[in-house]
C-alpha cells in the first residue's frame, strides 16, 4: 500500500533516473550540453497556494476551482487506474489497448502505480475512489498521446497536475509502439490506429468503463476536451484536432516519398487517411509538445483545419521546426512558448541536462493548465489570461508568442 500526506502531492524528485537518455530508444535524444542549473529568479511565477477559504461555489471545502492557483498543485490527491479496452479500428484486426486515467481523489493511500513494470509514478495512488466533481458539469478532460516507443505515463507529471485541480487525464498505451514492445518498421496502419485509440479512450471514459473508481458514465465533460501529445504524439494531436491530410502528399508518402516508416500504403489505408475518421470533433483545443507540424502529410493548408486554438510547447535545445511552423501556418489561433534550455524530454521523462527538469515540469504545468482552463472552461480571469498573453511571465526562460488569423 502506498501512502501520501493528506491534501498534498509528492513532487520531488519527479524525474525518472532508471534509464539514461542513451537507452530511451525512440523517445528521442537529450542534448549533452549542460548550461547549468537555472538561477532562483527563473522559477515560475506563483502564489501562496490554497488558503482553504470558500469563494464562489464550494466543493469539499476547497472553494471555486477556477480560483485555484494554476502555478501550484491543486488541493486534491491524484488517483490512477488502467483498464484494457478492445475495439476494431478502420484498418486492421481487433486491437486491445490499456487506457490510463488520472483523476482527483481525497484518498491518502492506495496501490503503487508503475508503468511497464519499471517507471514508478510517485504522485499517483492506484485504484482509489475519485473525489466528486469540483467543476459544474462534471470532470473536465485532457487527452494525451505518448511519443514514439513511449508509454501512456511519459508526461505523468502534467497528468497529475491537472488531476490535482479536479480534472481527469486520459492516455492510452499505443500498442505496437511502446518502449518495451514495438514493431519495426512501424506499420502504416499505426498512423490510423493512434487517433482512433484516442477516440476509443474518450468513449471509455464517457461510457463508465472506469466506474469502479467512481468515474461513472456521464460524470466527465467528454463533449469538450483538450488534446495533448509529446513528440510522435504530436502527430496524433494534429489528427485528433481536425487537421486534414492532403491527397497529393499522402500519395507521395505512400510511394516512398518520406513520412511513413514502410514507405507504402494499401488502398484501404489511403482511404482511411482521407476519410475524416481520424478527426475527434469533441476536441476543442490542443497542446502539441516537442513535435513538428507534419507538413509531409498536412502541408500548410491541412493544418489550418484544426477546430480550436493551439498552445505549442518547445525547447531551444530541440529543433522540431517550431519557428517555421509558427510563422508560416495559416488559419490557426496559435500560441508558441519556447523554453530556453529545454530539450525533447523536458516535456516528458525529464531526462534533460540543459534545463532543470523540475523547473521545466513546473513551466509546462502552469502554461498547460492555464490553457485548458481558458479554452475548455472559459476561464477569463486576470491570472490565466495574463499567463497566456505573457503579461504575467511564467519564467524568464519562456518566450511566449501569439498569432491569430
Amino acid at each position: 500500500m502506498l501512502m501520501v500526506p493528506s491534501a498534498a502531492r509528492c513532487v520531488a524528485p519527479r524525474v525518472w533516473t532508471l534509464l539514461g537518455c542513451v537507452v530511451v530508444l525512440g523517445l528521442a535524444a537529450c542534448s549533452s550540453e549542460d548550461k547549468g542549473t537555472p538561477a532562483a529568479e527563473d522559477t515560475p511565477a506563483g502564489g501562496d497556494g490554497q488558503d482553504g477559504e470558500d469563494s464562489g461555489t464550494a466543493f469539499q471545502g476547497f472553494g471555486d476551482p477556477l480560483s485555484w492557483d494554476v502555478t501550484q498543485a491543486g488541493p486534491y490527491g491524484v488517483g490512477h487506474a488502467v483498464v484494457d479496452v478492445t475495439y476494431t479500428p478502420d484498418i486492421g484486426g481487433t486491437r486491445t489497448i490499456p487506457v490510463h486515467v488520472w483523476y482527483p481523489t481525497l484518498a491518502t493511500e492506495g496501490d503503487p502505480v508503475v508503468f511497464l513494470d519499471v517507471f514508478p509514478d510517485a504522485e499517483a495512488l492506484g485504484n482509489v475512489p475519485a473525489a466528486p466533481p469540483a467543476h459544474d458539469g462534471g470532470y473536465p478532460v485532457v487527452l494525451y498521446s505518448h511519443g514514439y516507443q513511449g508509454f501512456a505515463g511519459t508526461s505523468a507529471f502534467f497528468m497529475a497536475h491537472v488531476a490535482s485541480h479536479g480534472l481527469v487525464a486520459v492516455a492510452p498505451d499505443h500498442i505496437d509502439n511502446l518502449l518495451n514492445a514495438f514493431v519495426e518498421p512501424l506499420p502504416t496502419a499505426h498512423y490510423i490506429h493512434r487517433p482512433q485509440d484516442m477516440t476509443v479512450s474518450l468513449d471509455a471514459l464517457a461510457d463508465g468503463t472506469f466506474a469502479s473508481v467512481g468515474l461513472d458514465a456521464g460524470a466527465a465533460m467528454t463533449d469538450r476536451v483538450m488534446m495533448s501529445g509529446h513528440s510522435y504524439g504530436v502527430y496524433t494531436t494534429w489528427m485528433s484536432s481536425g487537421a486534414q491530410i492532403v491527397p497529393e502528399l499522402i500519395d507521395s508518402a505512400c510511394a516512398g516519398g518520406g513520412g511513413l516508416h514502410t514507405g507504402t500504403c494499401t488502398e484501404g489505408e489511403r482511404e482511411a487517411f482521407l476519410s475524416g475518421v481520424l478527426d475527434e470533433p469533441r476536441v476543442v483545443g490542443a497542446i502539441p509538445m516537442a513535435g513538428g507540424f507534419r507538413t509531409d502529410f498536412l502541408g500548410r493548408e491541412g493544418q489550418g483545419h484544426v477546430h480550436g486554438p493551439l498552445l505549442l510547447l518547445s525547447g531551444t535545445e530541440d529543433d522540431v521546426g517550431a519557428a517555421d511552423g509558427f510563422e508560416n501556418t495559416p488559419g490557426i489561433d496559435l500560441r508558441w512558448a519556447e523554453l530556453e534550455g529545454g530539450c525533447h524530454q523536458t516535456f516528458a521523462l525529464g531526462l534533460c541536462s540543459t534545463l532543470d527538469p523540475d523547473l521545466g515540469f513546473q513551466i509546462v504545468e502552469t502554461l498547460g493548465l492555464a490553457f485548458v482552463r481558458s479554452v475548455v472552461l472559459g476561464d477569463d480571469s486576470a491570472e490565466v489570461q495574463g499567463i497566456l498573453d505573457g503579461s504575467i511571465p511564467v519564467s524568464d526562460l519562456v518566450v511566449l508568442q501569439h498569432r491569430t488569423e
